[in-house]
Formats: C-alpha cells, structure tokens, sequence
C-alpha cells in the first residue's frame, strides 16, 4: 500500500512573527545608537537655549531606551511595540508642544505611524497616523491662536550650529530605521515568495505523480499519452502502448507485509524507469498496474522486445531486509495507429491484451488482437 503523503506546510505565519521580532531588535539598536548622541546633544541644547522641561524629559527617555535595549531579551514583543510608540509618542508630543514647527517632534509622530503599520498592521497604522494628524491640526490651532508658543527664539535657534547637529542626527538615525525596517519586510517578502513557489510544486507534484514511486499517475500519463499521440500524427511514426499488471503481487503483500508490497513497487518503478528512453513514459495507474509510452517507434517489433524486457526484468528477484521477494508481469501491448487512433481505445486494447496474457497463464506478453475473447 502506498504511504500517506506528508502534510503540505502551508505559508508560516511564523516567518512573519520572526521578521518582526528581527525587525524589533533593530529598531532598538537604533534607538540605542540615538540615545547615546541625543544624551550628550540635549544637554548642549540646554546650554544654548535655558534648561526647558522638554530637555529633562529627553534624558529620561533616552536612558529609558537604552535600559530597554539592554533587557530586551526579557520583554516579550507586544512589550516592546509598546514601549516603543509610548517612547515616540512622548518624544513627538513634547517636541511638537515645545518647538512647534522648529523641532523634530513632528517626524518622530509621522515614524510612530510607519512603525505601528510593519509591526502590528495596516489598520494600526492608519490609526495611528489619523491621530498624528489631529495632533498636528491641534497644535497648529494653538500655536497660530497663541495659546502655545515655543519658547526659544527661532532666529537664534536656527543659527545654532547645534541644532543643526541634532537634525542631521535624527535625519540620519530616523531613516536608518526606516531602512532597516523596509529591509526586514523585503527579506520576508522574498522567503515567502520561495515558500509559496516551492509549495505550489510539490501540490503540482503530488497531482501528478504517485507519492510512493513519484512515477506519473494516470492524469498526467494520459496527458503525455495525448501529446505522443500528436506527435506521432505529425511525424508519421508509431507509438506503442504497455499495460503492465504484475503476477503474484498480492501473496507478497499477504506474506510479507505492506512495507515489502511497497518495497516490490519501488523496485518495479526504478526498473521500468530504467528500461525506457527519455521520451517515454512509465506511469502508474493502479495498486499494481503501470503504464509504458513508447513514443516515436521505428518498427512495432520494437514494442514486443521491450514488452519481453519488461517481463524479464520484473521476474528478477527483490532483496527486502534479508528476504527474497519475486514478481512476475503480465503485458499487454496496443499500437498506433493499428488498434487505435485515441487514448482511451489504446489504453482499453492494452488493457484487453494484458488480460489476455493473464488467462493463458501469466508472466508473458501479448499484442492486441480485435478477434480475441474478452
């Protein structure tokens, strides 16, 4: 009997998961290298315009990011999505609510977005950017009505070498981000695309080949069938076709066990693919029936040598585990365009010569004969 089939691993969800926790890890490590240069520039901030509440809230975040970074491995991943827009979202508000237009608050609130759209998804996102909007519309209501204002002076602010400092350094730390992120989705993207490929090939494989002997199954036998068939109309060759049922397969199978039965198949299959050139076909359509295409024939004498070689082969003992398992063949032959023009008039005249053999006594062959009993 033929082994079950293993089960077809659908697309993994798991890839997914994995890619995001990767993708976590490095947007940490981003923020990590972010915090140890923004430390350092707010405390210059601070010299150049005052100390402002907005500064003590950016050491407390940037050590916060760096004792995360460091417990990382402790924090479970849902944790950590929350840390990190809570931290964005701190960073951005305090930055929009100090500096207004002036500071980075604003990409920061605009990134918390792209952010919850990778790691949690889409809808997420767009949740989060329709409330970075509201911010944005509320601040500015505020700041054009003159109920905020920044508390810097924006000519001496722009011309501090300083501040500059701190925008090349989040314009370079926040796309790293972004890079490393977009990189992350993309290397997911292509694995999947290579699981999925890989899957549709074996589903293909399993339609059309026998999941014992991988030798075609009867749906793609016929297939091939048809197509030598065409070709032979158009060459004007001839085709020949076998039916193989072989002889004494069941005492094996009762004596021995199924494991020996699939055993005899396999060798059966291996010596069948071995007998015929590359342009034919050996298929297996039964428990114990094959089919052999012999397309492009020079002579029909051809078909019955290979028929006698068939019969021979099989009838050649099988070494399974120390025990000496033997076989015999039955084999039918049918011609093109002699006893058919179509697939399935070949394949009932193999089948009747096949029979034939079987009432004459076994492990013989026999070419389809119109006036022989049924």
């Amino acid at each position: 009997m033929p082994a079950p089939a293993a089960p077809i691993p659908s697309p993994d969800s798991d890839l997914l998961a994995i890619s995001r926790r990767r993708m976590m890890d490095r947007i940490w490590f981003g923020l990590s290298c972010l915090a140890v240069l923004a430390l350092p520039a707010s405390l210059a901030r601070a010299w150049l315009t005052g100390w402002l509440p907005v500064y003590g809230l950016h050491l407390v975040l940037g050590g916060l990011v760096l004792l995360i970074y460091l417990c990382r491995a402790r924090l479970s991943y849902r944790s950590k999505l929350c840390l990190l827009i809570g931290l964005f979202w701190s960073i951005g508000l305090a930055g929009v609510l100090s500096f207004g237009l002036l500071g980075a608050g604003i990409w920061v609130l605009v990134m918390s977005s792209f952010l919850m759209s990778v790691l949690h998804s889409p809808a997420a996102g767009t949740y989060t950017a329709l409330a970075t909007a509201l911010v944005i519309v509320l601040a500015g209501i505020a700041y054009t009505h003159g109920y905020l204002q920044a508390d810097v002076d924006a000519n001496a602010y722009i011309r501090s070498p300083i501040a500059w400092w701190v925008l090349l350094v989040i314009t370079s730390i926040v796309p790293f981000i972004v890079f490393q992120a977009v990189s992350a989705y993309q290397q997911t993207i292509l694995a999947l695309l290579q699981q999925t490929q890989a899957q549709r090939d074996q589903i293909e494989q399993l339609a059309t080949h026998d999941a014992l002997t991988g030798l075609p199954t009867v749906r793609l036998a016929h297939d091939r069938l048809q197509m030598a068939l065409h070709a032979s109309r158009r060459s004007g060759h001839g085709l020949a076709l076998l039916f193989v049922d072989l002889d004494g397969f069941k005492a094996v199978n009762d004596r021995h066990g199924h494991a020996a039965g699939d055993a005899v198949l396999c060798g059966v299959a291996t010596r069948l693919s071995q007998l015929i050139r590359a342009s034919d076909t050996a298929a297996r359509i039964g428990g114990d029936e094959f089919l052999l295409i012999l397309a492009e024939l020079p002579a029909p004498v051809a078909a019955m040598q290979v028929a006698q070689r068939v019969v021979e082969m099989l009838a050649q003992p099988i070494d399974f585990h120390g025990q000496v398992l033997q076989v015999g063949a039955s084999v039918g032959i049918a011609l093109y365009p002699e006893h058919g023009e179509d697939a399935e008039t070949l394949r009932a005249a193999a089948d009747a010569a096949m029979y034939a053999v079987k009432r004459s006594g076994k492990h013989g062959v026999a070419l389809f004969s119109p006036t022989a009993p049924s």
